[in-house]
């Protein structure tokens, strides 16, 4: 996501930035329009990794839980024939 976020990138200066110093400047900060547009930005920014941190982590969780699975049944007391198997 970082690539996309560079003064290099146009869509980041035509809609991003220009957004927010509409908004700075709708709200009569002239003088901070850079500086606010830059931070609603790196909020927005920020929000979004961590949405994509916790979706990562959840699938990760996920897949390690369905591995977990089948030593369920290998580890189950009942054995093939269906009785339940007594520890002398």
């Amino acid at each position: 996501m970082v690539h996309w976020m560079t003064p290099f990138h146009q869509p980041y200066n035509d809609d991003y930035l220009a957004r927010g110093r509409q908004f700075a400047l709708d709200h009569n900060q002239a003088q901070a329009a850079d500086a606010l547009a830059q931070r609603h930005l790196l909020v927005d920014f920020s929000q979004q990794v961590a949405m994509l941190a916790c979706n990562e982590a959840f699938m990760i969780f996920g897949i390690a839980a369905l591995c977990v699975v089948p030593f369920c049944f290998l580890l189950s007391p009942i054995k093939g024939d269906g009785k339940v198997a007594v520890a002398h």
